[in-house]
């Protein structure tokens, strides 16, 4: 779902915006050639496999995958297992699934930001006196046990351990914003382009135009690849 250079891709250019498409599900979802029936039949439509075997996959996933039975067709070489996916089930995850996945990364990501402002407030109260950390008068009641137990623990650490801290209670709240607002704009296009139907029909009829690779000792075809992103770990 991480991408480097996201601002890179004008989605206002469909080409564009199906290289970003195929970039962030591809953790998720392959897009192989489909064979069957030449490119510029009516009827010719990508095949579409997703991922079955990523261990540290969203809960949210594991739970749409499990929805088939996997065949042994479906086992493409040692342990790189995927699942062929109908066009019905595709448009129930780029429609359901993904945007699940991605509310529950915002609203993840905005409770760690809650959090750690919580700790400033905690760490900028620093007294001379014993104990040096209290708790902040007014806590979220989401977060209020985590940041009792974190001022427990502050009290317990030497100066060169909280300083440690607070630098890298600096960097995390520079940088847990970007990442909302990162997530929050991949919501919207994801909302956008794929809000409709007739749109990801459209998008898997035309990912043919995309440069693609021949995929070494498989036997579904060609993989739709992009090679100029590198996909970053959740």
């Amino acid at each position: 779902m991480y991408i480097d250079n996201i601002d890179d891709y004008d989605i206002s250019y469909e080409k564009q915006y199906m290289e970003l498409m195929v970039q962030l599900l591809k953790p998720y979802i392959v897009f192989r050639e489909n064979s069957q029936y030449p490119r510029d039949s009516k009827l010719y439509t990508v095949n579409i496999y997703r991922k079955i075997n990523n261990s540290n996959c969203d809960p949210i996933f594991k739970e749409w995958i499990n929805k088939l039975k996997l065949t042994p067709s479906d086992i493409l070489e040692k342990n790189k297992v995927e699942e062929h996916t109908s066009i019905p089930d595709y448009i129930d995850f780029i429609q359901c699934i993904f945007p699940k996945m991605i509310r529950k990364e915002i609203n993840y990501y905005k409770k760690k930001l809650d959090f750690e402002n919580c700790k400033k407030d905690i760490l900028d109260g620093q007294r001379m006196s014993e104990p040096r950390f209290k708790s902040p008068m007014f806590i979220d009641s989401d977060i209020e046990d985590e940041c009792i137990q974190y001022v427990e623990e502050l009290n317990q650490f030497n100066k060169e351990k909280v300083q440690e801290i607070k630098e890298q209670n600096k960097i995390d709240l520079e940088q847990i914003p970007k990442r909302i607002s990162y997530l929050e704009k991949i919501s919207e296009i994801n909302r956008v382009k794929n809000g409709s139907i007739d749109n990801i029909i459209n998008f898997l009829k035309n990912l043919h135009y995309l440069k693609i690779e021949k995929v070494r000792g498989g036997h579904f075809g060609a993989e739709y690849y992009l090679p100029r992103l590198v996909v970053s770990n959740v």
